[in-house]
């Protein structure tokens, strides 16, 4: 119940955002990624083939591949089915921030096992402005953030578990991570220093 509470209480916070056009000092990158969402709806839905300038699509080379554009895709995706509006750009990054935030709850819970501590911990990622503003920006930071969560969130879960299933979960997800945005690879030394700090000999399967 509190759980949704906070989702009701969030999204009415955002919903005024939704169909604002993109502003802000990262607007050139947003303005980027939404291009690639823009060309992939219209142009070319081959997913290898993010385009930053569809005009110049006849003049030449207009492919950008700065990181895999899989979120760009998938919202692109969701222009096919709802329209190529703004408000769908908006919209389907809040709802990855939404399971963003179900990782992080789940994160905490592994981490601590009180329900109300992660619920605390989470009240407080929602009162926090910065990531608030960010979380429905076309950033490809956003979701690198939410497999980086989840990525923790299988990890931890697997030293504690030793299935697996959570371990090829959190490998998958650190790929996608850094995949998505090549710096949040570095979430990986979490594992690293796992590995590095229990013994050879116990954990070789593992590694």
């Amino acid at each position: 119940m509190l759980g949704l509470l906070l989702l009701l209480v969030t999204t009415i916070c955002h919903a005024p955002i939704f169909t604002q056009d993109l502003a802000g000092i990262h607007v050139w990158r947003q303005s980027q990624t939404q291009l690639n969402i823009i060309n992939f709806y219209r142009y070319d839905f081959n997913i290898l083939n993010p385009r930053h300038h569809a005009l110049n699509i006849n003049a030449g080379n207009t492919i950008l591949r700065y990181e895999f554009p899989l979120m760009q895709w998938m919202i692109a995706l969701n222009h096919k089915l709802f329209g190529p509006h703004i408000a769908v750009t908006r919209i389907s990054l809040f709802l990855l921030s939404i399971i963003t935030l179900l990782g992080v709850f789940q994160l905490l819970l592994t981490l601590f096992k009180h329900t109300w501590s992660a619920f605390g911990n989470l009240g407080i990622c929602l009162s926090d402005l910065y990531s608030s503003y960010y979380s429905i920006n076309p950033l490809p930071d956003n979701f690198a953030l939410l497999h980086t969560i989840w990525f923790l969130f299988f990890f931890f879960r697997y030293i504690q578990s030793k299935s697996v299933l959570d371990l090829v979960c959190s490998a998958l997800f650190i790929s996608l991570a850094a995949l998505s945005k090549l710096p949040f690879v570095l979430a990986g030394v979490v594992a690293a220093f796992y590995v590095l700090t229990n013994s050879w000999t116990a954990n070789r399967k593992q590694l």
